[in-house]
């Protein structure tokens, strides 16, 4: 089966809530103003709650608090809310997948860890819009979602033969034909979500240094394998997945980066978690 075949049809995957897509074409049309956008999120009051308190939360650090959606904008820019607006509506979304399968809270701690580790990643090398990389980080895995919302028998059986060793992704590859991160990026492509955030979750286990957007991938590649090997949440792998030394490489990072990293992955996970779950 195809990848795109896994989010067609009559699957459990519909669309995003309409308030995300208005808060997108808000923030690529250059007229909207900081209170346009404000209002827009405005008229979902418990969007507007999620949100204020995401952004007067320690992840943050802003040291007044902050009790308005223009001035949070103001101060965290209109592309960084509309991630967070993405953020925060994709774990409503995928509330229902069943927990025996699955445990979602350890699934979101590993996500959400992924995510601030490319942030962080991303700031040590100084990218540009590192807000990008949370929301790839966050994103990476949610093929895997589709996978046990719509194909459980299958995933079991991938399960099964994951646990006589070996990874997960390989054993979804074998018995369904395509893999989690395949899925996840026909899904972002479903929910016309950008071109590069789709290739970077669907190359996310093998950075391709041809594509154009290998340091991306690389960059959430790296941030995986270091959540994983700090066991903080799980996303159904058992193993720490192996490091691309190609992508290492290209990243350019000094092994005496990651231990400051990594305290703050730790610190800031713990509070970001809190405040999303």
């Amino acid at each position: 089966m195809s990848a795109e075949s896994f989010v067609e049809g009559t699957v459990q995957v519909g669309t995003l809530p309409a308030i995300f897509f208005k808060v997108n074409q808000a923030v690529e049309d250059p007229e909207t103003s900081f209170s346009d956008l404000g209002r827009i999120i405005g008229a979902d009051s418990g969007l507007t709650a999620r949100l204020l308190k995401i952004v007067n939360s320690p992840y943050y650090g802003f040291e007044a608090s902050i009790e308005t959606l223009e001035h949070a904008i103001t101060l965290v820019g209109m592309q960084e809310v509309r991630d967070m607006v993405l953020a925060t509506t994709v774990i409503r979304y995928f509330r229902g997948v069943d927990g025996e399968a699955l445990n979602m809270a350890s699934f979101w701690l590993h996500s959400i860890a992924c995510g601030i580790a490319a942030r962080n990643i991303a700031v040590l090398r100084q990218e540009p819009g590192v807000e990008r990389y949370y929301v790839a980080g966050l994103l990476h895995d949610i093929g895997r979602l589709v996978l046990f919302m719509n194909h459980p028998s299958e995933m079991k059986d991938a399960l099964e033969r994951y646990e006589q060793g070996g990874l997960l992704v390989d054993a979804e590859l074998e018995v369904l034909g395509a893999d989690h991160a395949q899925v996840g990026a026909a899904l972002l492509a479903k929910w016309k979500l950008s071109d590069r955030l789709a290739a970077t979750v669907r190359d996310h286990h093998a950075p391709n240094s041809g594509a154009e957007n290998f340091t991306d991938a690389a960059i959430v590649h790296l941030a995986d394998v270091l959540v994983h090997g700090m066991e903080l949440g799980a996303s159904g792998e058992r193993f720490v997945p192996p490091l691309s030394a190609e992508a290492w490489k290209a990243l350019g990072l000094d092994t005496g980066d990651l231990a400051p990293l990594l305290a703050r992955v730790e610190l800031q996970a713990d509070e970001m978690a809190q405040t999303f779950l």
